[in-house]
């Protein structure tokens, strides 16, 4: 964790302890079970933006503290989780798209590829994707409301 303090991080949660991205698997529990309150068993997703866990102690005492908390309170994910710092501007602008695909609703009149756009334009999420970029520490805790319901750390 030596390269922690040099790292700047930002920290936002969506499910999974995964390093890709289960959207699909997410579409169809939605689908499936629109009980937001009944535990799911869908793993936490982890997008970690480039140079941050060379050593790999990053993600694994993330993966650590998340799991107790799972452990504890129960799965009611989706959970994402971002862990982000001054890397390239086209990893982060991927992970964010990656965020972007994650919340588009596949029963909305609105195209996806508009849905995508449309989140990755929004001023909130511009100005993260500036401080991500400048090396400011700053974290957050979001959710959205159904029918894509998705926790961002």
């Amino acid at each position: 964790m030596n390269t922690l303090p040099t790292a700047i991080i930002t920290i936002i949660l969506f499910t999974g302890c995964a390093l890709n991205n289960n959207s699909p698997v997410l579409y169809n529990f939605i689908e499936e079970n629109n009980n937001l309150r009944k535990e799911n068993n869908i793993k936490p997703v982890l997008f970690v933006a480039d140079g941050l866990n060379n050593d790999g102690l990053l993600v694994e005492n993330y993966k650590r503290g998340l799991n107790y908390a799972i452990d504890y309170f129960g799965n009611y994910g989706p959970y994402y989780v971002y862990l982000l710092g001054p890397s390239n501007k086209q990893n982060i602008m991927n992970i964010y798209r990656s965020r972007a695909e994650t919340r588009v609703n596949p029963n909305s009149s609105t195209p996806r590829g508009q849905q995508i756009e449309e989140f990755l334009k929004r001023p909130n999420v511009a100005r993260e994707i500036e401080a991500v970029l400048e090396g400011k520490a700053e974290g957050g805790l979001t959710w959205s409301e159904p029918p894509i319901r998705v926790y961002e750390d």
